[in-house]
Order: C-alpha cells, then sequence, then structure tokens
C-alpha cells in the first residue's frame, strides 16, 4: 500500500502498481519494483535462505 504524505505532489512510499516509492536521507524517489528471479536457485543460495529463515523465526 503506498503513503502521499504531502497531497498529490507529495513523496510517495511503499508499492503501488509496480512502482516502489522510498526515501533515502530525506530524499524520496520513486523506481520500479525487482522481478522475480528465473534463475534456478542454487544449493548455496537454498542453504543460505535456511539459515535466515531459522533466525528470523
Amino acid at each position: 500500500m503506498a503513503k502521499l504524505t504531502r497531497g498529490i505532489l507529495g513523496p510517495l512510499t511503499g508499492k503501488l502498481g509496480n512502482l516502489v516509492g522510498q526515501s533515502w536521507k530525506k530524499i524520496h524517489y520513486v523506481k520500479p519494483a525487482p522481478k522475480k528471479s528465473t534463475k534456478p536457485k542454487t544449493a548455496g543460495r537454498l542453504n543460505n535462505e535456511a539459515k535466515f529463515s531459522f533466525f528470523s523465526n
């Protein structure tokens, strides 16, 4: 969900369709949403994802 903080011309934060609005050091910008990877996952990547999911749970 996106949020307009200063009216219609204000900075956008969040996801709006295929756009993502963010701010970094008080600089607001809009970029396209990242695309999902179509590459097959390697054993090292699966191992790393398992580590992160273990510690996040």
